[in-house]
């Protein structure tokens, strides 16, 4: 095994300090994604956008003292969980289309406009962050089982190949966990249904939705792997074995 192999697996091995836990994953066994198994009907976002634009719009904007208390309706939150689920970073326009229609039928600014664009922003931002949280301790898992074979030493040579080692990797049960908000919203069971369905419409929309998934997933876990995994173990310095002259007993991490 190469020297960074073997500091990489010391970092990951060494719990010291509950830098990380092995993730507790929900089974999608009883979830009936199987081939042979009734596939779940199809609802296309399209129609709750549209249900969530207002029928006219109002020039002069309703305004309110106490813009905090306004509390976002829950089709707000779910569509911002499908927004964060497509694009990861969610621009301006796209943060409109959450807001309630009532507030988008505004002409202008108001209180509570800025206030919901405030918090569908923020809700977005602490989902994105738990992802990342999620995705790196299903990464360091998923190194520290197979970084001792070849395969996964092979993989990790290259940038591509290491994304798709990883997306090999991922499981019905991994995405669930990643993606346990965003599934709030989105179909888990469409997307992760082995049954080609019959519509090819549908089937295509279904693909690139598993795609979006798997590469969006392997990606993060590829990013973590570098810029977190490795960067942590190129910080371990040798320590000197004081029975052998220069030899190596183990090794230590650098002070951050």
């Amino acid at each position: 095994m190469l020297y960074t192999e073997v500091m990489t697996k010391k970092v990951l091995a060494d719990t010291h300090g509950q830098t990380w836990v092995t993730p507790v994953m929900k089974s999608t066994a009883n979830m009936n994604l199987g081939a042979g198994q009734q596939q779940p009907e199809y609802r296309a976002l399209k129609q709750f956008i549209d249900a969530n634009e207002p029928l006219t719009a109002t020039p002069k904007p309703q305004l309110r003292s106490e813009p905090e208390s306004i509390d976002l309706p829950h089709y707000s939150l779910q569509l911002a969980k499908a927004a964060e689920f497509l694009y990861h970073e969610v621009d301006d326009a796209t943060v409109i289309s959450c807001l309630p229609r009532t507030s988008k039928g505004y002409i202008g600014r108001s209180h509570e406009k800025i206030a919901y664009i405030n918090a569908i922003e923020s809700h977005v931002k602490k989902m994105s962050s738990n992802v990342i949280k999620r995705c790196q301790d299903l990464t360091k898992m998923v190194v520290l089982t197979r970084i001792d074979n070849v395969d996964f030493q092979t993989a990790m040579k290259g940038h591509h190949s290491i994304i798709r080692y990883f997306k090999s990797m991922i499981t019905a049960d991994m995405s669930y966990f990643v993606l346990s908000e965003q599934w709030k919203a989105i179909d888990f069971q469409f997307v992760h249904h082995e049954g080609i369905r019959a519509s090819a419409e549908e089937e295509a929309i279904r693909q690139d939705m598993r795609r979006i998934t798997t590469y969006g997933i392997a990606i993060l876990m590829e990013d973590l792997y570098r810029y977190t995994i490795q960067q942590k173990a190129s910080n371990v310095s040798p320590t000197p074995d004081p029975t052998q002259d220069g030899g190596l007993q183990e090794a230590s991490v650098v002070p951050e």
